[in-house]
Order: structure tokens, then C-alpha cells, then sequence
């Protein structure tokens, strides 16, 4: 029996055998070593060595349980540099050894704090940034595109990319051109990394005007 279970029937038991004064008390004894997972952000070193790695993992894999399979994961760098090895174990089902195995809920801190890195402090996934026409425009379309593909450009290859509803009827045009290297021109001026990357993702993601 689990010790949620046990205070559940505890719980249920307790009009019957313990007076309200020491209800409270009792309930607070055994809920008070039950830390929560996290469920913000990417969790850290610590809350990962004591919800997992101290309970199920260090019995083998530390100095006094003989360093099973010559891994020691006492110390932060030490787990760190088996971050790979930690993960593909534990997917596989193969560790702990001889303990219950990791619940659905601990595998799934583990992976997301492993993915990150294994930060050492816990960090906060930052906001995404969601893409516009107006960000697009002010990052490529305005120093990259319009100059040629304007009424003042003489609308280079009959293409106008001064209206987000022209830019919209050629996005298929500008994401084979900009991928394919021909445009912008000159060849040898291409777009940046980031450009290039913003505008891609903007039309992969539907062109959003706001």
C-alpha cells in the first residue's frame, strides 16, 4: 500500500478512531515528506537527486553500494557526464535494478530535465514568440524584398510585396525562391540565418497577419 493510499484510509477511518485535535497533526506527519513534482519550467539538480536519482538509483550506483557497473552518481557532475546513458537505461526499462521501476510522471521529469542539459539550476521555458506580418516585414521584407518589389521598384518579375495580401498570394513563390538561394538578389548578399529562418517558419505557420 502506498503511503496516498494509506492516508486515504486514514482519512476515512479517522471520525471513528481520532479525535479532531490530532487529526490534523497526523496528516500533516504524512504528507509532510511528499515533495510534488514539478510541473513549471525545467526542473533542477536537486529536485532531480531527490525525488529520483537518491531514491532509486544511488543504493548501486554510489561508493558505499560499490559502484555498480563502475558509474557513481553521487555528484552533479558525475550524473552529468552519463546523461545519455542515464536516459537510454531508463527508457528501456533496464534501470533501477531489482527496485520499482520510474512512473510515468518521475520519467517524464528526468527526460525534460536531461534534454535540457541537466541544468544545475532550474530554468523557465521563455515565451514563444509568435510571428506577424509586421515582424516579418520590419526584419526581411522591407531591407530585403521591397526595394525591388515595389511600385518604386518597378515591381520586379511583376511581384509587389508592399501589402500583406500581396505577400500572402506569393508566399509559395517567396518560400521555393528564398529556400532555392535565387532570391533575394544580389546571390552573393543572401538572406541571414535568422532571415531566413524567421520568414520560413512565418509561412509554415499560416502567414498570421497579427
Amino acid at each position: 500500500m502506498n503511503i496516498l493510499t494509506y492516508a486515504l484510509v486514514l482519512l476515512t477511518l479517522g471520525g471513528c478512531n481520532l479525535s479532531d485535535s490530532k487529526s490534523p497533526l497526523l496528516f500533516r506527519e504524512i504528507f509532510s515528506g511528499i515533495q510534488p513534482l514539478p510541473t513549471n519550467g525545467v526542473s533542477n539538480f536537486e529536485q532531480v537527486n531527490s525525488l529520483i536519482l537518491a531514491p532509486k538509483c544511488l543504493r548501486c550506483h554510489s561508493a558505499s553500494g560499490g559502484d555498480e557497473g563502475g558509474l557513481n552518481l553521487e555528484t552533479y557532475e558525475s550524473v552529468l557526464a552519463n546523461l545519455s546513458f542515464i536516459k537510454a537505461e531508463v527508457q528501456a526499462d533496464t534501470m533501477p535494478k531489482n527496485r520499482t521501476k520510474l512512473n510515468t510522471n518521475e520519467k517524464a521529469l528526468l527526460f525534460k530535465w536531461i534534454d535540457a542539459g541537466g541544468p544545475l539550476q532550474e530554468t523557465t521555458t521563455p515565451p514563444v514568440e509568435i510571428l506577424t506580418y509586421e515582424i516579418v516585414r520590419e526584419k526581411v521584407l522591407a531591407p530585403r524584398c521591397i526595394g525591388c518589389h515595389s511600385d518604386e521598384g518597378g515591381n520586379r518579375g511583376d511581384v509587389n510585396l508592399e501589402t500583406y495580401e500581396n505577400v500572402l498570394s506569393f508566399a509559395s513563390l517567396i518560400e521555393s525562391e528564398i529556400i532555392s538561394g535565387s532570391m533575394p538578389r544580389p546571390r552573393n548578399k543572401p538572406l541571414s540565418p535568422e532571415q531566413k529562418t524567421l520568414i520560413l517558419k512565418w509561412i509554415k505557420d499560416g502567414a498570421q497577419k497579427e
